[in-house]
């Protein structure tokens, strides 16, 4: 999803994209939290990842427009390093809300007040006037993926991205032998985990 939002979205100003998408993630997280029913549960979370699909590569396009041309890297960076942040200290904080109070809806309530103060930050934070410097016609961005190296790079992000979040959606049980069954240790490695993602990824780019 999230490369066809990048490229049907690509001329549109930034700023409303944003906060739909943000808001559309707390609307998910709540639908989630606030359902009994199985079905809905799992609708809200694949409503969640569509307004995070939406959300993540306009917000790259907005960390470039930004800044100067010469921090674009560590404009980029400093996204990827959020999203590692969500797993050093979201995840940790999501586990051990729901462990110590007995309820797993805790952490998805928690997503939704965060996600929807975010939106509310970009309503008054963010540039209307943001958006593309010039208008590209959605199929020209299309045209690098006939490259065979491009096509090497999207095919390994995609097996890699796949298994970690198979590994993540299944941490607790892949780590029960090392944690017994303690959410504490399960938040304290899942932060070991998350630290670690986060100092790659600034590593990475030192510039």
């Amino acid at each position: 999803m999230t490369p066809i939002s990048a490229t049907l979205l690509v001329n549109f100003s930034y700023k409303p994209i944003l906060i739909f998408g943000m808001a559309v993630l707390a609307v998910g997280h709540i639908l989630s939290a606030a359902s009994s029913d199985l079905e809905l549960i799992i609708a809200g979370r694949a409503l969640a990842g569509f307004g995070c699909a939406l959300y993540m590569p306009i917000a790259g396009a907005a960390a470039t427009a930004i800044v100067a041309q010469e921090y674009w890297a560590r404009s980029l960076s400093l996204i990827t390093a959020g999203l590692s942040a969500s797993t050093a200290i979201g995840a940790p904080l999501g586990i051990a809300l729901s462990t110590s109070f007995g309820d797993w809806r805790l952490g998805m309530w928690f997503v939704a007040i965060l996600a929807s103060l975010a939106a509310i930050g970009l309503v008054f934070l963010l540039d209307p006037a943001l958006k593309p410097a010039t208008r590209k016609r959605p199929l020209d961005l299309l045209k690098p993926i006939k490259r065979l190296s491009i096509l090497g790079v999207l095919g390994t992000t995609l097996f890699l991205m796949t298994g970690s979040y198979i590994v993540h959606s299944y941490a607790s049980v892949l780590l029960e032998p090392a944690t017994a069954g303690n959410g504490q240790t399960l938040a304290l490695m899942m932060a070991c985990w998350g630290v670690a993602a986060m100092t790659c990824a600034q590593l990475s780019n030192p510039s």
